[in-house]
């Protein structure tokens, strides 16, 4: 009787390893697949467990320094986003057949692939780079010509110098960073030629950098990377000033509205003009709109600040260094007066002092 017992219970026990054996073979499969893909798998997980925890930690650091860097560092991402679907697509095919070539131990057709996923690489990635070294300029031209704009683009400085007098273009938009005579140079000789408003785009976000651009006579600055809608929005905005509506002629014995006079000067924000001792001034538009602000409330005090938000809008993009380049530049253009100067009040900020 135990006898039959205990082969009863061997068979269940046989029968239910058995069913246990088929049901791992059926439905699990070989432990040793799922090592060998493990090996694979963990460290590709990890890399890209990496690259999203350096990239959340980047986005946490440069959101702390502003808008206009997390701007910068999501328009980047999106470059990079796009040149890592190039790369996927370029190889893509490549991985299949070496997939293939290496089931079958065709180890000649595996180098092949691989050979070819590597060209594929370094083509994409060489074509990336001479995409933005040689057709940033055409970039940019292509959003201003969308906004009706006609857009003339040069590759150095001494061509522009050359273009400017046949061009003669409303508005520049220069680049610091030029072969030959570069952009700090390029500003200094139109500054001296004309009074035509010039915008810096550049990488260079130094305090130091973007002071010098401003008193070589820049009136903007513009940091790369940047939104292509700000551009376009900042050159609508310079070009609105510059291009103020001329006013009907004046009565012989009257002056023009946006017009203030005191004695030696004249500062008309109608045509745009400047007379000093019955002689005119040329300068930028965002110095002009500076002086007659300050001249159409003499005596009264105003902060940089708020110098800011009238002449630059509250949407300018800078500091408040701008406004104490501007006033600097506009001292150098005149004489000392007896009865009037552009006057610093230490601790607040500017005012048009008059002395009857």
């Amino acid at each position: 009787m135990w006898k039959t017992c205990d082969r009863k219970v061997q068979t269940v026990k046989e029968l239910r390893d058995k069913m246990l054996t088929k049901f791992k073979k059926k439905y699990i499969g070989n432990w040793d697949f799922y090592r060998r893909y493990l090996l694979l798998a963990i460290p590709m997980i990890l890399q890209n467990a990496i690259t999203n925890l350096v990239s959340f930690l980047d986005n946490i650091m440069v959101g702390q320094l502003g808008t206009e860097q997390m701007s910068g560092v999501a328009i980047v991402n999106q470059l990079i986003f796009v040149y890592n679907l190039a790369i996927f697509g370029a190889v893509s095919a490549a991985s299949i057949f070496g997939a293939q070539y290496f089931g079958k131990g065709n180890h000649k057709g595996h180098m092949y692939s691989f050979r070819f996923k590597l060209y594929a690489t370094l083509l994409v990635t060489g074509g990336a780079i001479s995409l933005f070294l040689t057709k940033g300029s055409a970039l940019i031209s292509l959003y201003l010509t969308k906004e009706f704009y006609q857009v003339q683009i040069v590759e150095d400085g001494e061509q522009a110098l050359q273009v400017f007098d046949t061009f003669q273009p409303n508005l520049v938009l220069l680049d610091l960073m030029l072969p030959g005579m570069d952009g700090y140079q390029v500003c200094r000789e139109l500054r001296q030629r004309s009074s035509v408003p010039i915008i810096i785009l550049s990488a260079k976000g130094e305090v130091f950098d973007k002071v010098l651009g401003l008193e070589l006579g820049a009136d903007d600055y513009i940091m790369k990377p940047f939104d292509s809608k700000e551009m376009v929005a900042r050159v609508k905005a310079v070009l609105r000033r510059t291009n103020a509506p001329a006013a009907a002629e004046p009565a012989a014995d009257s002056l023009p509205k946006e017009c203030v006079t005191y004695p030696d000067l004249i500062i008309n924000q109608t045509d745009y003009s400047v007379t000093y001792k019955n002689k005119r001034v040329e300068m930028p538009p965002k110095e002009l709109e500076l002086l007659y602000f300050l001249a159409s409330h003499p005596n009264q005090v105003f902060t940089r600040e708020q110098l800011l938000d009238h002449i630059w809008s509250y949407d300018y993009i800078g500091d408040t260094r701008t406004v104490d380049v501007h006033i600097k530049r506009l001292r150098e253009k005149f004489e000392e007066h007896p009865q009037w100067e552009l006057k610093t009040v230490w601790g607040i900020g500017y005012k048009f002092e008059y002395r009857e």
